[in-house]
This record gives structure tokens, sequence and C-alpha cells, in this order.
């Protein structure tokens, strides 16, 4: 997205998994793009251009960044994590960001 969008954003976790990445599909089938930014965690490159074709904006990175995991999700109005949720480190960045 190069405009800036003044539309609630949604940072996802997890969405290139099976929980996570249905979860996208059913946000994208009921038109959560035409009210929500969403912002995606993406492990490997190659998942980028993928997130990109549906409107997602890729995060690169992994759940151990914890400076990343925060700024996203302190950046976010809504963080979902259908990623590892006993990974405690990035369950830690998550709550920190959401709280600053």
């Amino acid at each position: 997205m190069s405009a800036i969008s003044n539309k609630p954003r949604i940072f996802i976790t997890g969405a290139t998994g099976y929980i996570g990445g249905t979860f996208l599909h059913i946000m994208l089938e009921l038109g959560y793009l035409e009210n929500f930014t969403i912002s995606s965690l993406v492990r490997r490159q190659q998942d980028t251009q993928s997130m990109l074709d549906l409107g997602i904006i890729p995060i690169l990175g992994i759940l151990a960044n914890s400076k990343l995991i925060k700024q996203n999700a302190s950046e976010s109005d809504i963080v979902f994590n259908t990623a590892n949720c006993d990974h405690l480190v990035s369950v830690k960045a998550i709550t920190q960001g959401l709280i600053e």
C-alpha cells in the first residue's frame, strides 16, 4: 500500500499457518480489507508476495524478534495471535506493545 490509511490496523501472527491462514481468508471473504488495514508476520521472504497479492502488508520476521512484534502490536488497534500461543517471548512482546 502506498497511501497512508486512516483505517484501524489489524496485526496477525501465524497467518501463513493452518489456523491463521483459515482465519485470514475468512476475514478477507467478509470484506475486512474495506474497513481495516491488515498486516501479517511472515517468516519466509517468499510469503511476502503472497500476502501482498491478498492486500495484506507483510512484516518479515520471526516470533523471537520481540522488538519487531512489540512495535507492530503497539501500532495496531487489534492483534490476533494465531501463531504458537506457548511462545512466551512473542506473547510478552504483544502484550507490552498493546499496553503502550
